[in-house]
């Protein structure tokens, strides 16, 4: 008998166990035994979310809710006092420089000549050592922004503060606009109006850029909590600009839905976007070509994720299932159909591990869609530790790229198709310069080619190489105007003011944003406002000159639904043929336009390819 007792007892203790941990399953956090450590090597199964205490913690709070709550919790944990971290002698010396492009104008002043002076006196060697390359750079600049002439110095110590033009033939000036806004920061039409807007400080500030002179702030667009990064997109397809915002240090993304007149709504957490990570950067991609935007995001601490969007609207993540997996440390993404089969690559720059040049390789079957890396295969060895911009520099239609390797090392690759690429870095002369933070093509010139426009690092000039026809380049770095010495590590060409000219932004590394306003006797253009913004559809331009030579010019569509092209010395645009990705047939076609005015192109829908991913 008390063995039945006994055993009935353990059933019931066991029941009741069982029970109580289904009751109390949200208060018994404490008994989750650790996170998996993630390597190289993908999960058999599906692997444990490492902020999935975090989502349990905050499950019923709603998203303004959450970042108020972890606001407050950083402020109480913050130091009453932050220790001071001194500037270093670089920082300090550009802060007292004039803030102007080299060679310093006439009229620029430095902004703390007391310092300049100090710190040229306490250059000389007490130990009677040689200076360094850089000691000199710094003592010459000085000395520059003093109006000192060099020839006082020995011929040893001069180094050239005074470069001269480098082109009388480039017509295109960039002066700098005033402003005080500061980075993260996007640019697009987010109100609706006629006219960009741009959204700063991370998003918590809107500035209306339409015509000339400064921006001029809209308050009543500020966003309370801001992020470290804006990616602007029409993700729903009703015609305006939403936007993702990541914010890292642990505190959750939003996807923000704009109303059309720049208001945002979040709806993070209904579209199934929570999650609580560092994250270090984020891209939106139509992987699938379904015509539903679908989302990557990378982070210094968490697994790489990719969100496939739902007919419904809502997100699911899919990078586990289709052995995407990268277990940390993606700090950046490029997306671009480099095959040009309508299906969208992407390039993974990845902190601690080899990078990574995903090919998309499509299947009829969603889980046995998969991303091959294609560097070896292509012949792309450069991009294994470095960083990777992508343009179509012979305005072929195919996209090229530019790689800036783990040495500082640049190399441009033309695309030959069937992922082909042909090294032409000797051939085309481009030059390596050190300590590159950043690189963007702008078509400065309206010549429909694209030129690159590159940050190096403090106290070097900003480099601008002039695309000659798509056969060489050439350096007109003093020519353009900006050839400011302040480490740009974001660059973007944008026709702000909507007269046809790319005008330029960019953010230094402390955070100050300049505005670049382009001048001067400008080619042909046209601006082209797109019904219908799917990413990766190629616009095919073909224009006729004054000796009646046709020129194809090729663009394809990234973010941005209205965008401005060059057409070169264009005296009638015969024809625009705007493909969808993967189409051989155009979706709109238009012919005999006349140059420098707007066109709106009013797309058919795309059909969609393929039903909701089923996730178990």
């Amino acid at each position: 008998m008390w063995k039945r007792i006994l055993l009935f007892g353990l059933i019931g203790l066991v029941l009741g166990t069982a029970v109580a941990l289904f009751l109390f399953r949200k208060e018994l956090q404490f008994l989750d035994f650790g996170d998996p450590v993630f390597t190289e090597e993908i999960p058999e199964s599906r692997p444990k979310r490492l902020d999935r205490r975090e989502l349990a913690r905050f499950s019923d709070q709603s998203m303004e809710q959450i970042l108020e709550t972890l606001a407050n919790e950083k402020l109480s944990t913050a130091r009453p006092e932050e220790v001071k971290v001194e500037p270093t002698t670089t920082e300090r010396l550009l802060a007292s420089l004039p803030d102007a492009p080299l060679p310093f104008p006439g009229e620029a002043e430095p902004s703390d000549e007391k310092w300049l002076r100090d710190f040229i006196t306490s250059m000389k060697k007490e130990d009677g050592s040689e200076p360094t390359a850089d000691e000199l750079w710094q003592f010459n600049l000085a000395l520059a922004a003093l109006k000192i002439s060099p020839d006082q110095l020995p011929e040893s110590l001069r180094q050239n503060t005074n470069p001269e033009n480098e082109s009388d033939t480039l017509s295109v000036r960039f002066a700098m606009r005033e402003s005080e806004l500061i980075g993260p920061f996007a640019i697009g039409n987010f109100d609706g109006e006629p006219g960009p807007e741009i959204l700063d400080q991370g998003g918590g500030r809107m500035s209306k850029l339409a015509g000339a002179g400064s921006p001029i702030p809209l308050d009543s667009h500020a966003l309370r909590y801001p992020g470290n990064g804006l990616y602007p997109s029409d993700f729903d397809s009703d015609g305006d600009l939403d936007l993702y915002l990541t914010r890292g240090d642990g505190f959750p993304d939003s996807l923000l839905r704009n109303d059309g007149s720049g208001q945002f709504e979040d709806i993070t957490i209904e579209t199934g976007l929570l999650s609580f990570r560092d994250t270090a950067i984020a891209a939106w991609i139509d992987y699938d070509a379904d015509g539903l935007r679908d989302l990557l995001v990378g982070s210094t601490d968490q697994p790489l994720e990719l969100y496939h969007q739902t007919e419904g609207g809502g997100f699911q993540p899919v990078a586990w299932d289709l052995k995407l997996w990268v277990p940390r440390g993606v700090d950046e993404i490029v997306v671009s159909d480099i095959s040009s089969d309508g299906f969208p690559d992407f390039f993974l720059g990845i902190e601690g591990l080899p990078d990574r040049f995903c090919a998309n390789r499509p299947a009829g079957n969603w889980s046995d869609w998969r991303f091959e890396d294609i560097i070896a295969e292509a012949g792309l060895s450069y991009a294994r530790n470095g960083s990777v911009t992508v343009f179509d520099f012979n305005n072929d239609g195919a996209t090229d790229l530019l790689v800036n390797s783990e040495k500082g090392e640049l190399a441009l690759y033309i695309n030959q198709g069937d992922l082909n690429f042909l090294d032409v870095t000797s051939e085309i002369g481009l030059p390596n310069f050190s300590d590159i933070t950043a690189i963007a093509p702008v078509d400065m010139d309206n010549d429909g080619f694209q030129d690159l426009v590159v940050g190096t690092g403090p106290l070097q000039i900003n480099r601008v190489l002039w695309n000659r026809g798509g056969l060489a380049l050439r350096e007109i770095s003093v020519t353009s105007g900006i050839s400011f010495l302040d480490e740009p590590v974001e660059i973007v060409g944008s026709d702000l003011d909507q007269n046809g000219a790319s005008d330029l932004v960019y953010r230094n590394r402390s955070g100050k944003i300049r505005l670049f306003e382009a001048s001067g006797d400008l080619q042909a253009w046209t601006r082209l406002q797109l019904s219908e913004l799917v990413p990766g559809t190629r616009v095919s331009i073909l224009v006729r000159d004054s000796d009646w030579i046709l020129h194809p010019i090729e663009r394809v569509v990234g973010t941005k639904s209205d965008f401005t092209v060059g057409l070169g010395d264009a005296d009638v645009i015969e024809s625009i043929k705007v493909f969808y990705p993967g189409d051989t047939e155009p979706a709109r076609e238009l012919q005999k336009m006349v140059p420098n005015q707007l066109l709106e192109i009013e797309l058919p829908e795309r059909p969609k390819k393929r039903a909701t991913v089923p996730i178990g």
